[in-house]
């Protein structure tokens, strides 16, 4: 089944919608504007203090912290805190001179993985996004191309994109835990290599 991002979150939290870029007070080249500063400065800090990690699939978490000083400096913006920092959205912005909220989501895509087919963006029911996306407004994807060399990521290119109508595919699965998998009446056999 596929529907698009704006009927999941109205299903997921019962209440709320995504209103295309299109339609926000601010307008799209206000918001664009700014979203693109916040990208360049968050680049151009990761160019000169590059991410070093063992894993590809954190460096995502790092890129976060990096768009977050960004935001930091940015006039007539404020970050608005979340319950959690899991779970969609990442950052919660609050633009003090139209008196609105923008959701951002930050990823990252290695060079030549644009056009993978594999997941890289999902979303989970539960309380979580019902406790973080607590209005009706815009959902953004700040995305980065990152160079990898050995551990270290350094960014190439950015994207900033408009969830409004990103088609989401439901993936329905059935999954245990590690403690569900390896209860001792389960286990049959348990040795020391």
């Amino acid at each position: 089944m596929v529907q698009p991002f704006h009927e999941v979150v109205r299903i997921l939290t019962g209440t709320h919608s995504v209103i295309p870029i299109a339609d926000a007070n601010i307008g799209l080249n206000a918001l664009n504007a700014i979203l693109r500063r916040i990208a360049e400065r968050a680049a151009d800090a990761m160019k000169q203090s590059p991410i070093i990690r063992s894993r590809p699939n954190e460096v995502g978490n790092d890129v976060e912290v990096y768009i977050k000083d960004a935001l930091e400096i940015e006039p007539g913006v404020s970050i608005m805190p979340m319950p959690s920092s899991a779970g969609y959205p990442d950052i919660k912005i609050y633009l003090h001179d139209t008196d609105e909220v923008v959701f951002l989501e930050c990823k990252t895509f290695g060079t030549g993985k644009e056009s993978s087919s594999m997941r890289s963006f999902y979303l989970s029911p539960g309380t979580a996004i019902r406790a973080k996306v607590d209005c009706s407004t815009v959902h953004i994807l700040m995305s980065f191309e990152m160079k990898v060399q050995g551990n270290t990521y350094t960014p190439l290119s950015y994207k900033l994109v408009d969830l409004y109508d990103l088609p989401c595919n439901l993936k329905e699965e059935w999954q245990a835990s590690n403690k569900q998998l390896y209860a001792d009446q389960r286990v049959l056999v348990s040795e020391i290599c």
